[in-house]
């Protein structure tokens, strides 16, 4: 939908104006991509020497850190085009379950 289209413009933008492009690419490779696609996300130990990461879990927590910072520009974006809380919480936890959230 465009309200996720729009958040997920948003995250990127804040991942990669703060350099931290790795973190953008890990959670497009394992939640993003896969998720729209429908396709095999790429393995943590895969993506961590490609992404500059020291190790699996240094990329599952940069993963985290996108999807938390996604949820919250996804209910920014929300709460800014729906019209009472309760809509707009049930539209936010659509999106969740969209994305496997």
């Amino acid at each position: 939908t465009a309200q996720l289209e729009e958040a997920v413009r948003r995250c990127e933008q804040y991942f990669r104006r703060s350099g931290r492009d790795g973190h953008w690419d890990a959670f497009c490779d394992r939640i993003y991509h896969p998720t729209i696609n429908n396709t095999t996300p790429t393995a943590y130990a895969e993506l961590a020497p490609r992404l500059g990461f020291r190790n699996a879990a240094d990329t599952a927590a940069a993963v985290q850190l996108v999807k938390r910072r996604v949820m919250a520009f996804l209910r920014e974006v929300v709460l800014d085009t729906t019209q009472e809380s309760q809509d707009s919480q049930d539209e936010f936890d659509r999106m969740m379950r969209r994305l496997g959230v």
